[in-house]
């Protein structure tokens, strides 16, 4: 389905289907640039284009933990790309107990991040909560965090996103 999509369609995302804990499908939705600006509804099991996610340089290390999948997804589309659904299940996520990245502050960093990087998409949530969000991208030291991504070694000298290393 992605071979024969045109060529702004980035990647393509179908269902998924929790079990364990938590019990549901997780809310996927075809794709809707206003929307994800507001959430993500992009299953994290996508099928990319090989180029697309190498030109994009990957995911960005400084949202390891903070919604990495939700970065990409919306630095793809200030590139010029977007997903398309396919309403299948594809994957079946089992959900265990214990802390998740959907915990206050994690998510109030993480959007806080986006604003940073993507102020003429994010800036809906800055208008909501300007003292939860403004206070972090103005004081929060950002700029450390975000922006590292590309083909970097791993830690057994290989390099990602098939890049030769340096």
């Amino acid at each position: 389905r992605l071979r024969a999509a045109p060529p702004e369609v980035g990647y393509v995302y179908g269902q998924m289907q929790y079990f364990g804990v938590k019990t549901g499908l997780f809310a996927s939705s075809p794709f809707d640039a206003r929307k994800l600006a507001k959430a993500n509804f992009v299953c994290a099991t996508t099928l990319l284009r090989k180029r697309v996610i190498i030109d994009a340089g990957g995911y960005d290390d400084g949202f390891r933990m903070l919604r990495e999948d939700w970065e990409l997804y919306l630095r793809l589309w200030s590139r010029g790309f977007r997903g398309e659904f396919l309403p299948e299940l594809i994957l079946e996520y089992r959900k265990h107990k214990g802390p998740t990245v959907g915990t206050s502050p994690t998510k109030a960093l993480t959007i806080a991040m986006l604003i940073k990087l993507y102020p003429r998409l994010m800036w809906r949530h800055l208008l909501r909560h300007p003292w939860r969000y403004g206070s972090r991208v103005l004081f929060g030291n950002l700029e450390s965090r975000i922006g590292r991504y590309g083909p970097r070694p791993d830690e057994s000298g290989l390099c990602l996103l098939g890049a030769t290393a340096s």
